[in-house]
């Protein structure tokens, strides 16, 4: 590995280049504007995976074997934790001001599908696990929207 030189910025800076500012007005809108549309983006796609977790989650297995889907790992808990993660990680930036709101929300939305998963309309396994692996993934994704928000709003 090759030591930078003096002065210059590391290769991950440079994919946040666009969205720094001098002290000039016109590039502070500018770089506003790119801020909102990656939260209307994250916010987009925040809903968009939660739908597809929960009908993903909430589907009896029979029916998803029907409609041929086989989404995941083949470790249980890596799916709830993979699946959690990525929607802290989207809601994060999506509402970076609401992040107390969002682990709440996620963490009684891991809890609704365990206990909806244990009902004989559903009939799959209810495991406390699950949700446990659901809570690791929210602070890890957490995690993610931290150092990306951060970098976000750098400046200089």
């Amino acid at each position: 590995m090759v030591a930078p030189r003096h002065g210059s910025r590391p290769a991950w800076a440079s994919c946040c280049s666009r969205l720094r500012t001098d002290d000039s007005p016109l590039d502070f809108r500018r770089w506003l504007e790119q801020v909102k549309f990656y939260s209307v983006a994250a916010s987009t796609a925040f809903v968009v995976t939660l739908l597809a977790v929960l009908v993903l989650a909430l589907l009896p297995v029979p029916e998803l074997q029907e409609f041929g889907i086989d989404i995941g790992f083949d470790n249980d808990k890596l799916n709830h934790a993979s699946a959690f993660a990525t929607l802290a990680a989207l809601g994060g930036l999506g509402w970076p001001r609401h992040k107390i709101t969002l682990v709440i929300f996620l963490a009684l939305v891991g809890a609704a599908i365990e206990v909806l998963q244990g009902t004989t309309l559903i009939d799959r396994d209810l495991d406390v696990f699950d949700w446990v692996a659901d809570c690791i993934g929210i602070a890890g994704g957490l995690v993610v929207a931290l150092c990306v928000n951060w970098a976000m709003h750098r400046k200089g």
